[in-house]
């Protein structure tokens, strides 16, 4: 891609000619954002009835809520002259919809070095970007749910190490989930005791291998101790089928 942006010049109907051959949406713009060429890829995505895209800006064809963002960070760039980064950005086409396109983009600069316009190619990424946002929701939904749970619920990857908490737990063991983040489960949630019909004792391995329930006396962080119901399982990736890592849940027993 940096090959593309960075093509040396060409004259005119070889360069037309070359851009035209591009499978992917490329486009060139002015020191104000005027569009002042672009390829076919470009055009077949522009409604035809809307005329050439040369002439028109490209926040013409964005979202009302992107438009005036989109075209700030533009005339910045322009004005510091730095390379800019790759983003995301959503047009209207001829199909009738927003489709997302992660713009990758050069300065074009004059013989003085000083920014006159700017090269883009577009990939699009609608698909992508969509399902991103799915996993995004999927995974905060997860998330308000473990934490409205009134049992304490500890999450550890396959090594052992602490990836989540939720609030029962900050208030079982009288800590915050930055405490406990990224420790050995075994270091942050101490036993003195357990005992289980299955098993003699409770390891992070045991819990990647099969379920277990038993009783447990262990630490808070205040090293006071407390009499709990243990419950382990492994968590397995529905994708791989792999075990990634192993949840704990506690419940406190009264003494």
């Amino acid at each position: 891609m940096d090959q593309v942006l960075s093509a040396p010049p060409l004259a005119e109907s070889a360069k037309q000619t070359w851009i035209d051959d591009l499978p992917l949406a490329y486009f060139e713009m002015d020191a104000m954002g005027v569009i002042t060429c672009a390829n076919r890829a470009s055009h077949a995505l522009h409604a035809i009835e809307h005329g050439s895209l040369v002439g028109k800006t490209p926040w013409e064809f964005m979202p009302a809520g992107e438009k005036e963002r989109s075209c700030a960070d533009y005339l910045s760039l322009i004005a510091s002259g730095d390379e800019p980064l790759v983003v995301y950005r959503s047009f209207y086409t001829s199909a009738g919809q927003f489709r997302v396109y992660q713009l990758h983009r050069s300065l074009i600069r004059d013989p003085q070095g000083r920014p006159a316009g700017m090269r883009v190619v577009g990939i699009d990424a609608t698909e992508s970007t969509r399902e991103l946002e799915e996993a995004h929701q999927a995974s905060q939904w997860q998330a308000s749910v473990l934490a409205s749970l009134p049992e304490a619920v500890i999450v550890s990857d396959a090594l052992g190490l602490i990836h989540y908490l939720n609030p029962a737990t900050e208030e079982m063991l009288d800590c915050s989930a930055a405490e406990l983040a990224g420790k050995m489960i075994e270091e942050g949630v101490p036993l003195l005791f357990y005992s289980s019909p299955e098993q003699s004792e409770l390891s992070f391995r045991r819990a990647l291998q099969s379920s277990s329930r038993g009783s447990a006396i262990l630490l808070d962080r205040q090293s006071r101790q407390l009499r709990v119901d243990v419950s382990t399982a492994p968590v397995i990736d529905q994708n791989c089928g792999f075990v990634i890592g192993a949840v704990t849940i506690l419940r406190r027993i009264s003494d």
